[in-house]
């Protein structure tokens, strides 16, 4: 792949998928320039490794010989290729250091003073400006540019620069534009789709509108955090990341102190969003009734000359809601997300109609409601071979709504039996109405 173009990019210009924006041999350095309130899974720590676009040294792997220089920021993030295993650093590694210090494990005095101290990993450091401030002193994307240029320390500067990310302020202010004008398809002109995510984060919960919040990709709906800050329902927090309910529930609150909940390195974060949100989003102190999920049942596998063996099912299966989702003018509703690799994993797509009497019965199988079932082995098993049925007990189609299934079921796969009998109880997490052409039906 190229060396990324270090020329100043215009508002039209080349999106970069912050995914992957450099490729040297194997190892890869993924580039997250995050003005952005939220993350995602392991990408959370790109956002704060943006910032911290100094000091961070990656080692690269042998395929990338005669590349020593430094690679700023997020590189270290994704640990220079996660898919090969670290190479343990030889001697010849560390020119740096003495003779002595090779031969002996423990240190003198004076060199554990001079070993470099890992980044803080804290990017929130200062008094935090709120939001409604921020837009109210915005003039224009040119203005608010040239302001923060003039802040601009040199460092950051030609870590940005290094990064062939010299548009950054230019979209950190058209984000800022778009939170001000209520318009979200400004976020679609951004040049990283993280950044483009978040802005729709922002005016989404702004608006209060959870239509316009980011899709998460994959058929799963919204982005859950975004979902509960722009419906203002601190009930939908249990739809989000384990690592995003803490910040969730502490901006809804407007309570730092609920940012204890979160894990070390995020909670300075969260209590910063606090500062920067909870008045924007009217923070009510009073914590939301949780919303009941439960999964009663297990699964039992029997295979060629063995015993059958009985398994729990992973509570992820019910705790982070369910998805409405429609797939050609038909509503489905989908259930269940990853597990522990020591439990079973059950996911779940029932095609249902909302306009239809409670209770109804939906069949296992082709056309019918599609089940998969993980084992921590690996194996797997789905409706291809399936027999029986999910009844549908409750299922109230909105946001926050009550859904109540059973499912009694046999799947097959060569040899090998899985029995399903359970009761799962959640809420719909987001739903997605039918378009114009499918007139009014469920």
């Amino acid at each position: 792949m190229p060396e990324p173009s270090k020329t100043a990019p215009t508002p039209n210009h080349q999106r970069i998928d912050d995914a992957a924006l450099f490729r040297f041999g194997d190892t890869r350095a993924s580039i997250l320039a995050g003005y952005a309130p939220v993350d995602y899974g392991h990408e959370r720590r790109m956002l704060r490794y943006a910032f911290l676009l100094i000091v961070a040294l990656c080692r690269l792997g042998p395929n990338a010989v005669g590349f020593g220089a430094m690679v700023f920021g997020v590189a270290i993030a994704v640990g220079c290729d996660r898919r090969s295993p670290p190479r343990k650093p030889s001697a010849d590694d560390r020119p740096e250091q003495s003779a002595r210090s090779r031969q002996s494990p423990k240190q003198s005095p004076e060199n554990a003073k001079e070993t470099p101290e890992p980044p803080s990993h804290q990017i929130w450091t200062g008094a935090v400006q709120n939001v409604e401030t921020s837009i109210q002193s915005f003039s224009s994307v040119k203005q608010c540019a040239n302001q923060l240029s003039e802040k601009l320390p040199v460092e950051l500067a030609e870590g940005l620069s290094d990064l062939g990310y010299a548009g950054f302020l230019h979209d950190v202010c058209v984000s800022l534009k778009a939170a001000r004008d209520g318009d979200a398809a400004l976020c679609d002109t951004l040049g990283v789709s993280r950044l483009r995510r978040s802005c729709q984060r922002r005016v989404a919960a702004l608006k209060k509108e959870p239509g316009l919040c980011p899709d998460v990709g994959a058929g799963k709906g919204r982005d859950p955090l975004c979902l509960a800050w722009a419906s203002r329902d601190e009930r939908l927090c249990a739809a989000a990341a384990s690592h995003e309910v803490p910040r969730c529930r502490a901006v809804l609150q407007g309570k730092a102190k609920l940012c204890r909940d979160a894990r070390e390195l995020d909670r300075r974060t969260c209590a910063a969003l606090v500062a920067r949100y909870a008045e924007a989003f009217d923070a009510s102190p009073a914590p939301g009734e949780a919303l009941p999920t439960t999964w009663v049942g297990d699964v039992v596998r029997q295979r060629p000359a063995a015993r059958a063996e009985r398994m729990s099912v992973h509570p992820a299966a019910v705790e982070r809601g369910a998805y409405l989702a429609s797939v050609n003018c038909q509503h489905r509703l989908r259930l269940g997300d990853e597990g522990v690799r020591s439990e079973a994993v059950v996911h779940l797509d029932i095609p249902v109609d909302t306009t239809r009497e409670r209770p109804f019965e939906v069949p296992m199988g082709p056309g019918g409601a599609k089940i998969r079932v993980r084992f921590p082995d690996g194996a797997e098993f789905d409706e291809a071979g399936a027999r029986g049925a999910i009844t549908v007990q409750a299922l109230e189609a909105r946001r926050a709504g009550a859904v109540d299934v059973s499912i009694r079921g046999t799947l097959r796969s060569r040899s090998q039996t899985v029995r399903l009998r359970a009761q799962a109880r959640t809420f719909v997490r987001d739903l997605e109405q039918h378009g114009t052409k499918c007139g009014s039906g469920g």
